[in-house]
């Protein structure tokens, strides 16, 4: 049995063929442990990583953070993302979320200079429609679910607020912006979201169990139908 070290990229070796004989020195038949010694040094293992190459690993992880990591996963869905201010929802570009992209190198730069900013979603520009149920104070938007219909479909995040994100493709037909359509109940679109793993007041946005990955329903009928019949103020959520 022949092997070259083109197979093994890792090895020490040179690259002359090493060949494995299944006979001794003095032209007996090897034994079982002689000739686990000879495979184990014909296909050396691949070398540890050093502590050097370790640590670099972990300084390109810490370099990037969780934002800017989960920025550039959005983009890679096609959804235009921007800086949002840290432990905030106002938008750190000049343009406001009308300067979000799917841009790599421009996310890059962005979370460069701001590594701990939030994560904005420009909802017409990433064909996304979102159902806010809100709680503020003694409304509770949950309470008014029922008069929705089953929401089940879309992907839910959850709000630092205790409310929640039911998350929509729009199809490609952004339906109008309509706020407090029931108590605690907003339909968004012609605007922005902050998205997870967005911080507000020390409290994460979070994926339900199971949704990050999950593939977008297309917004129910009724729920564009209610939606507004003329467009409304953007306003972030």
């Amino acid at each position: 049995t022949k092997h070259t070290d083109h197979e093994n990229p890792y090895s020490t070796h040179t690259n002359e063929p090493t060949e494995l004989k299944l006979e001794s020195d003095q032209g007996q038949t090897p034994t079982l442990a002689e000739i686990a010694e000879r495979v184990k040094s014909a296909f050396p293992p691949a070398p540890t990583p050093t502590t050097g190459e370790l640590l670099e690993k972990l300084e390109k992880i810490d370099r990037e953070g969780p934002m800017l990591q989960q920025a550039l996963a959005y983009a890679e869905k096609g959804w235009h993302v921007f800086p949002v201010k840290p432990g905030g929802k106002a938008p750190l570009c000049y343009n406001g979320f009308k300067d979000s992209t799917i841009d790599k190198r421009q996310i890059r730069e962005w979370w460069k200079v701001a590594p701990l900013a939030n994560i904005g979603i420009d909802l017409d520009a990433s064909g996304l429609f979102v159902v806010d149920v809100d709680m503020h104070g003694e409304v509770n938007g949950f309470d008014s679910l029922p008069a929705l219909g089953d929401l089940s479909a879309g992907a839910l995040v959850y709000t630092p607020s205790g409310g929640a994100h039911y998350i929509y493709s729009n199809g490609g037909n952004p339906p109008k912006r309509k706020t407090g359509i029931l108590p605690g109940i907003d339909l968004l679109a012609n605007g922005y979201i902050v998205a997870a793993p967005s911080v507000i007041k020390g409290k994460a946005y979070e994926w339900g169990l199971a949704q990050a990955g999950k593939t977008l329903a297309d917004l129910p009928d009724h729920i564009r139908q209610m939606s507004a019949q003329k467009p409304a103020t953007a306003k972030e959520q």
